[in-house]
């Protein structure tokens, strides 16, 4: 079973609600999701598409992270 509690913003949370919520369900595992009410841009979708497919076609072209980090660190401090 699901209950669903549904507030219009976070400030409607009140401590006496939270304390209610800790002893009603003492033990018990509880789910908290924030439905977010805003919309990820067409063109942001696209380029994210683009990039995967770039990754899957090319892999090589992926830097590994520490790699990246150090190269980034050599040139500031060539810099310096």
């Amino acid at each position: 079973m699901d209950t669903t509690f549904r507030f219009s913003s976070a400030q409607e949370i009140t401590e006496e609600f939270i304390e209610k919520l800790k002893s009603f369900y003492s033990g018990v595992p509880i789910s908290i999701t924030v439905q977010e009410d805003f919309q990820i841009p067409e063109w942001q979708k696209e380029q994210v598409l683009k990039r995967q497919q770039h990754i899957k076609n090319h892999p090589q072209s992926l830097v590994d992270f520490d790699e990246m980090m150090h190269s980034l660190e050599q040139e500031l401090d060539d810099e310096r």
